[in-house]
């Protein structure tokens, strides 16, 4: 019986290895942030095409999103009080590294949206998750942007390149 559990994990473990993500730089932002896509999680479906991105945040970049949403980037504390669980903001700030995106792509029609995004810390842990937004309107792309880019790239991959 030991055997056969261990044996099972050992399965367990080395199926697990193998996926991993593959970030093709793709853009950098004038406010130097960079933009990268996942090349192994492209996938196709009814006239779209889906794909992993990351945006790792420069520090210009960082400093206007906390501009934008100062409550949305400061840490909370989790306290037990009087066996009540209290979550508490504090003044600290969240050390966000990167963000990684669910995009949804028509190569046809040149537009793009978003489908979920999350953050994450220096540590990798995740932050923040915005859910799925199947909802989210397809959106033209601004030119010379990261989604011209990513457009040129996945809609190049997803025709056999050409």
């Amino acid at each position: 019986m030991r055997k056969i559990i261990l044996t099972i994990i050992a399965m367990i473990l080395l199926s697990s290895v193998g996926y991993g993500a593959d970030w093709q730089h793709i853009f950098t932002a004038p406010s130097g942030g960079e933009w990268f896509y996942d090349t192994q999680s492209i996938t196709h479906e009814e006239g779209t095409t889906l794909v992993w991105t990351k945006w790792k945040l420069s520090d210009k970049e960082w400093e206007k999103l906390i501009k934008m949403f100062p409550k949305e980037f400061k840490k909370k504390v989790s306290m037990n009080i009087s066996g009540v669980k209290v979550i508490r903001t504090t003044n600290d700030l969240i050390d966000i590294s990167y963000f990684i995106q669910k995009e949804e792509i028509n190569c046809s029609k040149n537009v793009a949206r978003i489908m979920s995004m999350s953050l994450f810390d220096f540590g990798g842990d995740l932050v923040w998750f915005s859910g799925d937004h199947k909802t989210n309107q397809f959106e033209d792309v601004f030119p010379d942007s990261k989604g011209v880019t990513l457009i040129e790239a996945i809609c190049k991959v997803s025709e056999g390149g050409k």
